[in-house]
């Protein structure tokens, strides 16, 4: 009987001794029962990097190697997901089929290719394994495992991943601001964002040696009143301009911060152990635009305009009008006719780099587009937009129907290819009188803040007038703009299919009281 109270008390206190041990497994994290118990895959969309029973693996140097497809199949990469579970790999490279071989067993896996990169379903390959399958409710992280996988434990699991392999990029995106040394465009919670002041200014971030600096007049446009820097040490001077590190900025937010090189991202959420994820969003900073040359503060701002365009080779007419423009710091807006671009291309790569505004002025110029069948006018809008797209990388954003001429169907068919329509107020009639004194007396006798000034991308002597002008209304503190440029100023968003002729000051005061 002595016997049996002694193993009975040697039990009881064996209990004691592994209470706190099983006690502190489950306040580390609760998962060791997990991962000694069951096999899991757990994958992230948008990473490849995942989570192994319980370790960071790699499935590849695939950029965002998890992917969402569009029938709504978490998709892994099929090479780097083998060699992770160390998974033989036995496929052709152009068959949609693949073998799959792990401890003398063989699964057959659907193959799917994209952008010549095999991938394979994360259901479809669960279900060849004879695993289970579940995704997260985010639907940003699948479960691939050789047991059941309950709701707790799904939700332990993707905690576990999120520690090491990052927070999803989605969700980072959406909480960011991704700035590029150089360029007045922003990536604002994944939607690009004009880096401007409320005069319609843009300004663009700088690299200082080792620090990034954000300029502080266009602070508002990302971060609105809630960020004041007045008083603030961390800034500095340069070129008239007036800057702050984005460290500085970002602590003042409480946000944390990732980024090399050019690239800079604060958000709410942590960057921490996401490599993938912030490399990606890297990329994305990388494709913002350059600063188109800035615009100069000035006491009036006019849009000279230019139809029927381009004229002459690299050396041409409109090549040299461009580098007067350039001479002179001025922007203006090219409404080119397609037919004219098939001929003479060569400069289309500077107008953009310059500053410049694409504008559509139809393919052919048919004549009075309000004679013509809706179909026609919506053809000679988009073709002419595709044309210019395939030159310059981009399309236009605004559009001048030929002589002007405007109806219901020119309306509707230039708001179904996302354009403003475009006309004008002062006319130099540059056609008609080839005179480039006459040309020049119309501009300066006639252009007033606001204005839009329709010109013709034809003749020498619409170049000299035209440069001319210029020359003598800036030293009255004019700015010559692009007409994007102008209606920002301006503070008027412009509308597809809608019709503007000018911005001066009472035009813009009718534009925004019919908007309220």
């Amino acid at each position: 009987m002595k016997w049996k109270i002694g193993a009975a008390l040697m039990l009881i206190v064996f209990c004691l001794a592994i209470v706190p041990t099983v006690v502190s497994g489950v306040s580390a994290g609760g998962l060791s029962d997990v991962f000694s118990s069951a096999k899991q895959l757990v994958v992230e969309v948008g990473n490849n990097n995942a989570m192994l029973s319980g370790e960071k693996v790699s499935l590849g140097d695939i950029q965002n190697a998890v992917y969402t497809d569009e029938n709504g199949e978490i998709m892994l990469p099929l090479s780097g997901t083998a060699e992770a579970m160390g998974m033989k790999l036995d496929w052709d490279g152009s068959s949609t089929n693949a073998k799959l071989t792990k401890d003398d067993k063989t699964f057959d896996v659907a193959v799917v290719v994209q952008q010549e990169n095999a991938f394979v379903s994360a259901k479809g390959l669960a279900e060849a394994m004879t695993w289970t399958y579940k995704v997260s409710e985010n639907g940003y992280f699948a479960v691939l495992s050789d047991k059941e996988t309950s709701d707790k434990t799904m939700s332990k699991l993707c905690d576990k991943a999120t520690e090491q392999i990052g927070i999803p990029k989605d969700m980072l995106l959406k909480s960011s601001l991704i700035f590029r040394a150089g360029s007045d465009k922003v990536i604002k919670n994944g939607e690009e964002v004009t880096l401007q002041d409320s005069e319609g200014l843009t300004y663009a971030p700088i690299v200082d040696g080792d620090t990034y600096y954000l300029p502080t007049d266009a602070l508002a446009a990302v971060f609105g009143d809630s960020l004041s820097i007045k008083n603030n040490e961390n800034v500095i001077e340069k070129d008239d301009i007036t800057y702050i590190s984005a460290k500085e900025v970002a602590k003042m937010m409480d946000y944390t911060t990732a980024g090399t090189g050019d690239i800079f991202m604060m958000g709410e959420l942590s960057y921490g152990n996401a490599e993938t994820q912030v490399a990606a969003l890297t990329a994305m900073g990388e494709e913002l635009p350059d600063q188109a040359p800035p615009i100069p503060k000035a006491d009036a701002y006019v849009a000279l305009t230019f139809d029927d365009g381009p004229t002459g080779g690299s050396e041409g007419l409109t090549a040299r009008l461009l580098n007067g423009l350039k001479e002179r710091n001025a922007h203006a807006t090219f409404f080119m006719c397609g037919y004219r671009i098939k001929d003479f291309h060569t400069h289309m790569d500077r107008y953009l780099a310059e500053g410049h505004e694409l504008g559509n002025h139809t393919m052919d110029h048919p004549g009075l587009l309000t004679k013509k069948t809706y179909d026609v006018i919506v053809d000679q809008i988009q073709s002419n937009s595709d044309l210019i797209n395939s030159y310059c990388g981009e399309g236009p954003t605004v559009f001048r129907p030929v002589g002007g001429a405007i109806n219901d169907d020119v309306k509707k068919a230039a708001k179904a290819c996302g354009l403003p329509i475009i006309n004008w107020s002062v006319d130099t009639e540059d056609w008609k009188y080839r005179d480039a004194e006459r040309i020049k007396n119309v501009i300066v006798q006639n252009t007033k803040d606001g204005d839009i000034v329709l010109m013709h991308d034809l003749r020498d002597c619409t170049l000299e007038g035209t440069l001319a002008a210029i020359d003598i209304l800036s030293e009255k503190g004019y700015a010559f703009v692009t007409v994007e440029e102008l209606a920002r100023i301006k503070g008027v968003e412009m509308k597809a299919g809608e019709v503007y002729t000018n911005f001066r000051n009472s035009t813009v005061q009718k534009l925004l009281t019919s908007e309220t």
